[in-house]
């Protein structure tokens, strides 16, 4: 992280990007890192503790479909048929998993 972190601020000093510091940003930033704090560390865990290390890669897939629902709701991104169709294998699939 510290070497994207690098690259990334080296790209802002070269595009002279302004930083601006607002108070609901802000707010909204410490939430965004404090949920991949916990993402991260669930699994790390996961892969101390799961009998299979599989299940936290499937879990870890899962959570990109999450993401995809997610930026649909709040974004209003577009959706396509074989977009949904592919969240909805990927859920399917985790809950036969995990049920089992």
């Amino acid at each position: 992280m510290s070497f994207v972190s690098c690259i990334i601020g080296m790209e802002m000093l070269f595009k002279k990007v302004k930083i601006d510091f607002n108070k609901q940003k802000m707010i909204v930033l410490f939430f965004i890192g404090i949920s991949a704090t916990v993402f991260n560390l669930g699994m790390t865990l996961g892969y101390k503790f799961a009998p299979n290390p599989g299940y936290i890669n499937a879990a870890n897939a899962g959570s990109i479909a999450l993401v995809s629902l997610l930026s649909r709701i709040i974004f209003k991104d577009e959706l396509s048929i074989k977009k949904s169709i592919g969240i909805i294998g990927v859920l399917v699939g985790l809950i036969v998993l995990f049920v089992k």
